[in-house]
């Protein structure tokens, strides 16, 4: 059964507390529809490390009983949502993907986590991910496969959660993004994914693979959900928001369409071309000065993060980590202390280089991916695909810390997306914009 053909599972999160405030519905009724769902798709989809019935369930009770009493808990009341494996929820394990951490039972839960529960919010599961937030190996808890075509990877390394969102499993979910991990994975399963500003939503208890480039983002079905979402899990925001009150001033990124796949060249075409008939202003020439080296930069970046964060697990069974992975740990084990230095100086001028792009501009637009979802068959396992071009224009927005977005573009074939970035700090504004091409494109 998917979203439309019933009435406890309304199209939006919006439309989802109307129906729960008038009594259309209960949240126990809901969370059973969710878990039925989740379930029903494993077999295809494999969305889910592990479903939470009993929990899901208990914490319908407790909204259905909140809201019996009179309390309103907010847009997320009784909303279900999935959560990446490598963030802790009280009483599950959190396995970062690995078979290493089956028994790792968190005894907390992350902060982000807690301020959705907190807000009313009900998670159905503990949605699947590459290995270590590296991808795209999936071996101990199986592969997740793209919605729009089970042949073809789901994205990385949240691709649980796009997977999850865009099968109306859930109505929103939470991922890690390191290097484009929930703007990827929502690129090829056709749904929004948010990374906001470094440090906007709190990274405590979160498996930390990354510490400089780690960032909790969101997914889900339209900017308006997510909004929702990101406003519920994220701190205050440090600069005011004055509310757009003009089409947006779009800069492209200048040669975009070089390397990229002819269905990304046609369908971001054409969205920019809708964006400029509903007034945006569209300019094509904007340049980001270092952005060629970002994904070099990248690379010396998280094979020294990643391997001071994953050594002291390694004793524990290298067999259970790909040897890819191994590969990648050990180079870093090589690298010298100044390249890693280097590639931190370059994130500063490539940080100042964006924020002179913006200048004059709401958002710089790019592909989200140089192609669609990748096919099983065709991923390189020799690099675990670290090194693919079609993900040259992701670490930009880790490396400098700003916002960024991906939203579906136009497309009759798989699906594309079209990556906004914003400027540092201004979140909202950015989502604004993103609501706005969202309802110029559709």
């Amino acid at each position: 059964m998917s979203q439309g053909d019933d009435k406890r599972w309304p199209p939006s999160i919006a439309e989802f507390g109307k129906g729960l405030r008038a009594g259309a519905f209960s949240v126990v009724e809901t969370t059973q529809h969710a878990l039925a769902l989740a379930t029903a798709s494993q077999e295809a989809i494999n969305a889910f490390i592990s479903i939470t019935h009993d929990l899901g369930l208990a914490q319908a009770a407790a909204v259905d009983a909140a809201l019996a009493d009179g309390r309103d808990l907010g847009p997320l009341m009784g909303v279900p949502v999935g959560i990446k494996d490598v963030f802790d929820l009280e009483g599950v394990a959190t396995t970062a993907g690995s078979r290493l951490f089956a028994d790792n039972v968190a005894r907390s839960s992350a902060a982000a986590v807690s301020r959705l529960v907190e807000a009313g919010a009900v998670i159905i599961g503990k949605t699947n991910m590459d290995q270590f937030a590296f991808g795209p190996h999936q071996d101990d808890f199986g592969r997740t496969n793209c919605p729009a075509d089970p042949t073809c990877y789901a994205g990385g390394s949240s691709g649980g959660s796009a997977a999850a969102v865009a099968l109306g499993c859930v109505l929103g979910a939470l991922g890690s993004d390191a290097g484009g991990s929930t703007r990827f994975p929502a690129a090829c399963c056709g749904v929004v994914g948010f990374k906001p500003t470094f440090g906007r939503v709190p990274t405590s208890g979160v498996f930390p693979t990354f510490w400089t480039l780690d960032h909790v983002g969101e997914i889900a079905r339209s900017v308006g959900d997510l909004a929702a979402i990101f406003t519920a899990t994220a701190e205050p925001a440090a600069h005011p928001h004055n509310s757009l009150e003009r089409p947006p001033r779009i800069a492209v990124l200048s040669g975009w369409q070089r390397d990229c796949a002819p269905t990304v060249v046609t369908s971001l075409g054409e969205a920019f071309a809708r964006a400029s008939a509903a007034g945006a202003d569209v300019t094509e020439t904007v340049q980001i000065a270092g952005m060629a080296n970002s994904l070099q930069t990248l690379i010396a970046t998280v094979g020294p993060e990643a391997l001071v964060a994953l050594e002291p697990y390694l004793d524990k069974g290298r067999d259970a980590v790909p040897a890819a992975l191994l590969e990648i740990l050990a180079a870093a084990e090589q690298q010298r202390a100044t390249d890693y230095v280097t590639a931190q100086a370059q994130r500063r001028a490539l940080s100042r280089a964006v924020d002179e792009a913006l200048s004059g501009f709401d958002v710089i637009a790019m592909p989200t991916s140089l192609d669609v979802a990748w096919r099983w068959t065709e991923i390189d396992s020799s690099d675990m695909g670290v090194r693919d071009n079609s993900t040259f224009c992701l670490p930009l927005a880790n490396l400098t810390g700003h916002p960024a977005i991906s939203i579906p573009a136009p497309t009759n074939h798989l699906p594309v997306g079209l990556q906004l970035v914003g400027a540092l700090g201004y979140d909202e504004s950015l989502l604004e914009v993103a609501a706005w091409l969202e309802t110029a494109l559709d």
